[in-house]
């Protein structure tokens, strides 16, 4: 089945890029059985390193991961997940060390997110989603909640700072106790809906959720071994409202209750769309934030060390791989005559060259033509390809931008027809949603996901029958138009209940507010919304 072999890809390339003990042949009989039990998983210290972050992960590890799926009854039996015991310690990274493959894979990931949003952007400036896309997306995505149950226990992330002052370090992190997303029936007990309902109602409960700031603290990391560090981050976590001792919390352990109902079928439920579409009732008993003199002084310096690091990431590539400055003059002072040379003076000389600019007259008028190509034409050639590739890896956002906005003058002036005006099944959709519009299949394009093609795979393997019973799952049909609905009908609300909210500045002011409630209505297709 589709399904089975989608999800062992997903699992196996997300947690084998973050995770050091993952056997691989046991993950996918698992999956493949419908039952994952994964335990003591040591999360990778090189997590972080591909999104060129100022921080790197120090230790990491997961108790246990439970996933249970019923393939033989998928779309009628609940998919539990269950994670337990997530604990991350997170540090400075002061020894970053520039890798040239590193920085042009980075640059060009941004460059080819960049580049899709503005197709994308394109696509729905000239035709308007398809609603009934949308409606499949709905359906789909119902019954995906309606039989997902969920639990999180026992999560600590930690960040440890002992640079941005050095005679004061301070640790920062958030704890949870538990997180519990489950079906009910329409009185809030848990359920298990085998059958398609016309509401769907879901109930998430937040245990003792915590954001602390201790400033002069301890560092975690610094000890001896990994299970006394697992031991004092899970001493951290407040459990049963226990808080533990020597922690200066920001964000005081709160609870939280989430209703939310999911009306299906607003058409049909007789009720002459006065029940809402979507509905969320969101409870909570206290929120108390403090803030307090050394933790203050703590975040502006943290801020400004990451505004540094951000202003030197620009000049990374010529910087010594040194921390000090002492004994070390004479590499710094060429450091800083190779930074303003490079980034300032042979760029700007480099600007006004005859050469350079008739290069790049031809390389933007060569891509246009190729790109024109691309959107017009179902068999591109070998070197129109090679053409965008190319140019998309040397030339700005700017300049890609209106090379391919002359493109589309051009196309419309000769009066072609786009490869996107061809009609598309349901499956050519899907793979745009799942992808989140930016997955497409050409090398060069595809930002979403990597080399995988989930989605193409999914079209592949999917039979007319599995396409059938997924539609009658959703309870979907093709080809049959989406509602319209009227212009007076509530189709989404948002009830918030706040019993108590304290706000502290340490040795200054303390403000109390009692019973806060707002409710949010929103009408879309008279794209109103009401707030009281």
């Amino acid at each position: 089945m589709v399904f089975e072999s989608v999800v062992a890809e997903v699992l196996n390339r997300v947690l084998g890029n973050f995770v050091n003990n993952l056997d691989a042949s046991q993950l996918n009989i698992g999956i493949w059985g419908g039952d994952v039990k994964l335990t003591n998983l040591e999360v990778k210290e090189t997590a972080l390193d591909d999104f060129d972050l100022p921080v790197k992960l120090k230790f990491g590890c997961l108790t246990r991961l439970v996933l249970k799926i019923p393939w033989s009854d998928l779309y009628r039996q609940p998919v539990i997940a269950d994670i337990e015991g997530l604990n991350l310690i997170i540090v400075p990274n002061k020894g970053v060390i520039y890798s040239e493959e590193k920085a042009k894979k980075h640059e060009k990931g941004e460059k080819d997110k960049a580049l899709a949003r503005l197709e994308e952007n394109r696509k729905r400036r000239r035709k308007p989603p398809d609603s009934a896309s949308d409606t499949f997306a709905e359906k789909f995505i119902a019954t995906v909640i309606k039989n997902l149950q969920v639990t999180v226990r026992n999560i600590h992330i930690r960040y440890e700072d002992k640079y941005s002052h050095r005679s004061r370090p301070f640790a920062v992190g958030a704890t949870l106790e538990g997180i519990d997303f489950k079906t009910t029936d329409e009185n809030w007990n848990e359920t298990i809906h085998k059958e398609v309902v016309k509401v769907v109602y879901k109930l998430v409960s937040l245990k003792n959720l915590a954001i602390y700031w201790n400033s002069g603290s301890e560092l975690v990391s610094d000890l001896a071994d990994n299970a006394a560090i697992s031991q004092a981050m899970n001493d951290a976590i407040v459990i049963n409202n226990r808080k533990p001792s020597g922690y200066k919390y920001m964000l005081e352990p709160i609870n939280m209750q989430a209703k939310l109902a999911l009306n299906q079928k607003p058409e049909t439920d007789n009720s002459n769309w006065k029940i809402p579409k979507i509905k969320l009732i969101l409870d909570v008993d206290t929120l108390a934030v403090a803030v307090g003199k050394f933790q203050y002084q703590d975040l502006l310096l943290l801020l400004e060390a990451q505004e540094r690091f951000r202003t030197a990431a620009q000049y990374l590539k010529y910087r010594p791989h040194l921390n000090d400055y002492k004994g070390h003059y004479r590499k710094w002072w060429h450091f800083a005559y190779n930074a303003i040379v490079e980034e300032i003076v042979r760029r700007r000389r480099n600007n006004w060259n005859w050469e350079r600019m008739k290069k790049h007259r031809r390389s933007v008028r060569a891509y246009k033509d190729a790109w024109l190509k691309k959107q017009t034409e179902k068999n591109l050639s070998n070197k129109d390809r090679n053409i965008i590739e190319e140019t998309e890896e040397h030339l700005d956002m700017f300049n890609l931008n209106i090379a391919r906005q002359q493109a589309d003058m051009e196309i419309d002036r000769r009066g072609l027809t786009r490869l996107e005006d061809q009609p598309q099944g349901w499956v050519n959709w899907a793979k745009n949603w799942w992808t989140g519009g930016g997955g497409v299949k050409e090398k060069g394009e595809s930002v979403a996901l990597s080399s995988g093609d989930i989605m193409t795979k999914f079209e592949q393997v999917l039979t007319i029958e599995e396409k059938a019973k997924l539609f009658d799952a959703i309870d979907y049909q093709e080809n049959i138009p989406p509602t319209d609905y009227p212009k007076h009908f509530v189709e989404n609300v948002v009830i918030a209940n706040l019993s108590l909210l304290m706000v502290v500045i340490e040795d200054a002011l303390t403000l109390k507010f009692s019973i806060i409630t707002t409710r949010i209505e929103h009408r879309a297709s008279a794209q109103a919304i009401k707030w009281l």
